[in-house]
C-alpha cells in the first residue's frame, strides 16, 4: 500500500510522532539525509525497527503498528511500513459469547447460524500455584522488555533481559506449559540479537533452544529478516549459522 493512500491527517499524526526517542539523535536522521553517515544511521535503524514490527505483529498488533509507524519517520518511502501499517491499523471485530459445555448445533435449515453460535471453551486446567504464576508474569515482563529493548537498537540489554528471563522461567517446573511459549519467545528474540551484533555462532545456539521448546516453531519469511531465517533454519537442519 503506497503512501499516497493514507490521508493527510494520518501523515500529519505521523510527523507529529516522529521527535526523536531516548538515545537517538535529535533531530530524527532520515534515509534521505544529505550527510550518508546520518542516513546510514537510519537505514539500520529502520532495518532493525522493520525486524522488531515483523515478529511483534502476529503476537501484539498494537505494538507493531506503533513500530511501523516508527520506521515511516526514518524512510518515509518505506513500502514494507505502509503495508504493515494497513495491515495493523485498529478494526472491529465481532465478540462471540463465551460458555462452558458442548457446542451448540446449528439448525440444518439455517447452516449460517452456527457462526453466531458460542465457541466451545475447553475446561478449566488445574490452577498454578501462586509462586508459579508470580514466576511467569514476571518472566513476561522481562521478555515484554527485551522485545521493546531489541526494537529500539539495544542489543546487548536485550540479551541480559533475555537471560534474566530465562532464570526466571528456570524455576518454573518443566511440566507448566504456559512456560513453553516464554522460552521458544525469549530464545528468538536473544537470537536476533545475537544476528544484530553480529555474533552467527550464539544466534544459532538461541535458535536451537527455541526449537528445543518448540519444536514445530517457524518464521513468516514475508515477515523476517533473511538473515534471521537464514540463521534459524541453519539451527533446525543443524548446519552452519547465517553468513
Amino acid at each position: 500500500m503506497a503512501a499516497c493512500c493514507f490521508s493527510a491527517p494520518f501523515a500529519r499524526a505521523l510527523d507529529d510522532e516522529c521527535a526523536a526517542w531516548p538515545g537517538e539523535p535529535s533531530p530524527l536522521p532520515r534515509v534521505d539525509d544529505r550527510e550518508p553517515r546520518t542516513a546510514r544511521w537510519a537505514e539500520l535503524r529502520a532495518e532493525e525497527l522493520t525486524v522488531r514490527a515483523q515478529l511483534a505483529e502476529p503476537r501484539d498488533p498494537m505494538e507493531s503498528l506503533r513500530l511501523w509507524r516508527r520506521v515511516l519517520c526514518l524512510d518515509p518511502k518505506s513500502s514494507p511500513a505502509w503495508n504493515g501499517v494497513g495491515r495493523t491499523r485498529p478494526v472491529r471485530i465481532h465478540q462471540l459469547e463465551m460458555r462452558w459445555g458442548r457446542r451448540q448445533q446449528a439448525s440444518l435449515r439455517d447452516p449460517w447460524g452456527q457462526l453466531a453460535l458460542a465457541i466451545n471453551v475447553p475446561a478449566p486446567v488445574p490452577q498454578l500455584s501462586r509462586a508459579t504464576r508470580e514466576q511467569l508474569a514476571r518472566a513476561e515482563e522481562q521478555i515484554d522488555a527485551s522485545e521493546a529493548s531489541l526494537g529500539e537498537a539495544r542489543f546487548q540489554e536485550t540479551l541480559d533481559l533475555v537471560r534474566a528471563a530465562g532464570d526466571t522461567l528456570s524455576q518454573v517446573s518443566a511440566g507448566v506449559a504456559a512456560a513453553t511459549p516464554l522460552r521458544a519467545r525469549a530464545a528468538i528474540i536473544g537470537g536476533t540479537a545475537h544476528i544484530a551484533l553480529g555474533d552467527d555462532a550464539a544466534a544459532r545456539e538461541s535458535f536451537t533452544r527455541a526449537l528445543v521448546a518448540n519444536p514445530r516453531l517457524t518464521l513468516d519469511p514475508a515477515k523476517t529478516s533473511p538473515k534471521v531465517i537464514e540463521a534459524f533454519e541453519a539451527a533446525r537442519t543443524g548446519r552452519g549459522g547465517a553468513r
